[in-house]
């Protein structure tokens, strides 16, 4: 057995009888919140045992202790009416013991099964063991019952190829923070807006093609994640949501943004890279609160001009695009901190660029720049400067006066000013 898969499995091991021990040591008949996290724990690595094949860590006896552990669990969550934590608890005692009943000759299980039931005389061990427990019970529900138990504002449901939302989810109207992410939901239901509490929604990496009118009402909401799913358009009543400060649409199929999301005035991260898009409307530049702009992958060939009006903008990025040039206008950016241009066909940048004054990190790598203006040298904050991947063949004077300025051009330079 390799050490370092040793090593794991004992790990694995560990993680499912210690949270076992502490979920028994810190129960309490009127507060079993931090009993329900460790029981949470617990079955998860029991679900990584599982998948490891990691069973060869305990012995018969070990086996034993860890279903006793399960079942004295299973009496004190009944106890109390949290049937089904309880029901998680008996589960993995009955997966305990079918563990402890493939040792050997067979065990617990097996020597019931023997006495209540005789085989005859040369029948197989196995033919007398049952197969392995299943768990009936869907992981999203112990999740959500895990996290009321615990009084808890998050609930993480990412991860389990939900196809519908539970519908012991809508009674968590306290619920602020929802982890919807990597499942296979194509909807969300109308009942959405009934968690009003809702502050931070992630349906990342599903299949969601639209969402329902009633998402709108969630006006609570200041963080919002679509990335990697199916949307063809950002939805009109995503205007609504007038306290969103952070948008993530990445990786859609977006070709165009709604008028409504104008009113997105508190916005202050907006992330629409690896779509379609090939112009921006002009209302962005009503965003006025917006401070960093993620427009990388897509088909702009110029810099949208409505970001001009952007002026509390930080971080701007438009990498991997089909950009030649640069406008003069982009030197009246004056609040950028971050400005990330590689990837495109720029061959030349404006003088303006030198009144970035701000400006602490500038990546140009992986363009076609011959030369760059002297203007570069009134950059007095920039700190990191990317140029590899490009055709130059000497650098501005003026640079040579910003000494703690790092400048990497990958074979031909890499060092630090000074």
């Amino acid at each position: 057995m390799p050490f370092l898969k040793t090593t794991r499995d004992q790990l694995k091991a560990n993680a499912f009888v210690s949270n076992l021990e502490l979920a028994k040591a810190r129960f309490r008949p009127n507060d079993f919140g931090a009993a329900a996290l460790h029981i949470k724990w617990a079955f998860d690595a029991m679900k990584k045992v599982k998948r490891a094949k990691a069973g060869y860590m305990f012995s018969r006896q070990g086996w034993l202790y860890t279903a006793d552990l399960c079942l004295t669990l299973f009496n004190m969550l009944s106890g109390v009416g949290q049937h089904r934590l309880a029901h998680i608890c008996f589960f993995m005692h009955e997966w305990t013991l079918w563990n402890e009943d493939q040792i050997g000759q067979g065990g617990v299980i097996s020597s019931i099964r023997s006495t209540l039931s005789p085989t005859k005389e040369g029948d197989a061990v196995e033919n007398r063991r049952s197969p392995e427990p299943e768990f009936s019970e869907d992981d999203a529900e112990t999740r959500i019952n895990a996290a009321l138990a615990q009084r808890t504002v998050e609930l993480d449901l990412s991860e389990l190829e939900l196809t519908a939302l539970p519908a012991s989810l809508r009674s968590f109207t306290g619920v602020q923070s929802l982890n919807l992410s990597c499942n296979q939901l194509t909807s969300l239901p109308d009942w959405i807006d009934e968690l009003t509490n809702l502050q931070k929604l992630d349906l990342s990496g599903n299949q969601i093609r639209s969402l329902p009118e009633s998402l709108g009402k969630l006006t609570s909401l200041h963080t919002l994640s679509i990335c990697d799913a199916q949307l063809t358009n950002s939805p009109e009543m995503m205007g609504k949501l007038i306290s969103l400060r952070e948008l993530y649409l990445v990786g859609n199929q977006i070709r165009s943004l709604p008028e409504s999301l104008r009113q997105l005035t508190n916005l202050r991260k907006l992330a629409l890279g690896h779509n379609q898009l090939a112009t921006l409307p002009e209302w962005v530049g009503m965003l006025s609160n917006l401070q960093e702009l993620h427009l990388d992958s897509n088909q702009f060939s110029i810099v949208p001009e409505p970001l001009l009006k952007l002026v509390a903008l930080q971080n701007l990025s438009l990498c991997h695009n089909q950009l030649t040039i640069l406008s003069e206008w982009i030197g009246r950016l004056t609040g950028l901190e971050t400005l990330s241009l590689f990837g495109n066909q720029i061959t030349e940048l404006p003088e303006s660029i030198g009144d970035l004054t701000n400006l602490q990190h500038l990546y140009l790598n992986d363009n076609q720049l011959t030369e760059l203006p002297e203007s570069l040298g009134k950059l007095v904050n920039l700190r990191e400067l990317l140029l590899y991947d490009n055709r130059l063949a000497n650098l501005p004077k003026s640079l040579s006066k910003l000494t703690t300025l790092r400048i990497v051009m990958g074979d031909q330079l890499e060092g630090t000013n000074g």
